[in-house]
């Protein structure tokens, strides 16, 4: 650990295998403890080359905590080592880890708050959906489009609603309504039907594109089952296009005598 502080690339390769060694070998919670106190030392000492915070940063990643969220909070800013923190943060189960992040938000622009919103959305951590609305519904089409994806990442209702107060950008209406899928169907596999009907029905809307009406009408016929056949075999009768191509086959995967009636 000494010498990682000054390390250089040339000799950051056999250091580091060392204590991923450690870190393999580490039995106990207070092991890892110790290794991770050894590692924050090292981030935070004055002498620390880049190569060493690169290195402190990857190996965080695989035994940081809480403990360690406060240094990594203060490399987000950083124009050189904001990805390498980011990687540790983003996949910590601590939410101190998320809370970082979501306080990088506006100390960030360009490259960097569209790393901090991509990490906010591979953390997954539903309070980060109020921070993201905005910027899925503002004007900068880059981060819109990058702040929507995270929104479908964190998914369930806390994606769904967030994405219900968004009036995305005209050129990214499509990727929006995908989200909202992606964030029904997490909620129709969670069980929360009554929440999933009521984004798929808003989905399934005439003024939707077909394709979205599609998926939606999916979303409908799995969640309400034996509810949605009325509906499925009303769309059999109309020229809908893909809708009705579609409804036809979602009766043909459906099980049950109810069905086979219905169609008859």
């Amino acid at each position: 650990y000494d010498d990682l502080v000054t390390i250089a690339w040339a000799e950051i390769r056999p250091v580091q295998a060392a204590i991923e060694t450690e870190i393999r070998e580490a039995r106990t919670p207070e092991a890892r403890r110790a290794i991770e106190d050894k590692l924050v030392r090292a981030l935070k000492n004055p002498r620390a080359t880049y190569e060493c915070k690169q290195a402190v940063c990857r190996l965080l990643r695989r035994v940081g905590t809480d403990k360690c969220v406060p240094a990594l909070a203060k490399l987000l800013t950083d124009e050189r080592l904001s990805h390498m923190a980011r990687f540790a943060l983003q996949y910590m189960a601590a939410p101190q880890a998320a809370e970082a992040l979501r306080e990088a938000l506006p100390k960030t622009r360009g490259d960097l708050k569209i790393g901090i919103i991509t990490s906010l959305g591979e953390n997954g951590d539903p309070q980060s959906a109020a921070a993201l609305a905005p910027l899925a519904g503002g004007r900068n089409t880059d981060l819109a489009r990058v702040a929507i994806r995270a929104l479908a990442r964190i998914g369930g209702k806390a994606g769904a609603d967030a994405l219900a107060r968004v009036t995305p950008p005209a050129a990214l209406k499509q990727a929006w309504a995908d989200a909202r899928l992606r964030c029904a169907d997490d909620l129709r596999k969670a069980g929360q039907t009554a929440d999933a009907v009521a984004v798929y029905k808003k989905l399934y809307a005439p003024a939707q594109p077909e394709m979205i009406r599609v998926a939606a009408l999916r979303g409908l016929a799995l969640a309400q089952g034996p509810e949605a056949v009325a509906m499925l075999v009303d769309l059999l009768a109309k020229d809908a296009g893909k809708v009705s191509l579609a409804a036809r086959r979602f009766l043909m995967e459906s099980p049950g005598e109810a069905v086979t009636k219905a169609i008859a």
